[in-house]
């Protein structure tokens, strides 16, 4: 019942957020209400923000429009039991809050991958995904300008193409101003975010997200039964539960 309180008055806000202008201008007129304000009354008289539930945080970052900005909405970061606690409790000796090459066992293979930054050791940081490493930022612009069919790989077909376009003079070299010219273009357009309207629509048809919470940290897995993709024959969980290690790959196709 609760839940479906929430709802209601959700949607007369949501209705009153996308209703275009008109009406009165008288400027004694009250001000028409917020709708985020409103729902943000409303769950939080209900839920404290600790114990709220997900679709409950879907919905207000809906009314709210954070979706259609960078950085924000309702996902919060992910937990992890091997987080840095565990990993410095196995591996930190000297309590010195790092980890160097001489305390990751195999360190070709694992250091490198754990040094986010390259800077020589292992911090929080480093699994937390707050360093970065230098130039980072660079070579994602100059990755998506020379991936021009944006399958994550550039190929040399892709790497000559960008030479070709930037030595415009077929001189067999290109220069500084060659690399500005081509940069000063805008880049490849990415498909439009879908309107507030159309993301509530979406969490109610369940395309969004669910009402329902998933598992909490370190409980079991829910069992499926789905059609394997070749199609022949189908796959449960609880079939290969207890016998090997099964990794659940979640992927977004909206």
């Amino acid at each position: 019942m609760i839940a479906f309180e929430i709802l209601v008055a959700s949607l007369i806000a949501l209705a009153d957020a996308l209703a275009p202008p008109g009406g009165s201008h008288d400027p004694d007129a009250p001000a028409r209400p917020d709708p985020a304000r409103m729902a943000a009354v409303a769950t939080g008289s209900l839920w404290p923000e600790a114990v709220r539930p997900e679709w409950a945080e879907m919905l207000l970052s809906v009314l709210r429009g954070d979706m259609l900005e960078d950085g924000k909405g309702w996902w919060k970061p992910s937990e992890c039991r091997l987080d840095w606690t565990w990993l410095a409790s196995k591996l930190d000796h000297d309590r010195s809050g790092e980890l160097s090459r001489s305390e990751v066992p195999s360190p070709e293979l694992f250091f490198e991958a754990l040094d986010t930054d390259i800077d020589g050791s292992v911090t929080p940081a480093d699994l937390s995904g707050e360093a970065t490493k230098p130039g980072s930022g660079l070579a994602a612009g100059l990755f998506r300008r020379l991936d021009s069919d944006s399958n994550d790989r550039v190929s040399w077909d892709e790497l000559s193409y960008f030479f070709q376009d930037a030595d415009r003079e077929k001189r067999g070299w290109i220069a500084r101003e060659d690399l500005e010219r081509v940069f000063a273009r805008p880049g490849p357009a990415h498909e439009a975010m879908p309107s507030r309207g159309r993301f509530f629509e979406m969490l109610l048809r369940g395309e969004l997200g669910s009402f329902r919470s998933g598992p909490s940290l370190g409980a079991a897995a829910p069992d499926f039964d789905l059609p394997r993709r070749e199609g022949r024959g189908r796959v449960t969980l609880s079939s290969h539960r207890g016998k090997r290690p099964v990794v659940l790959i979640f992927g977004s196709f909206t």
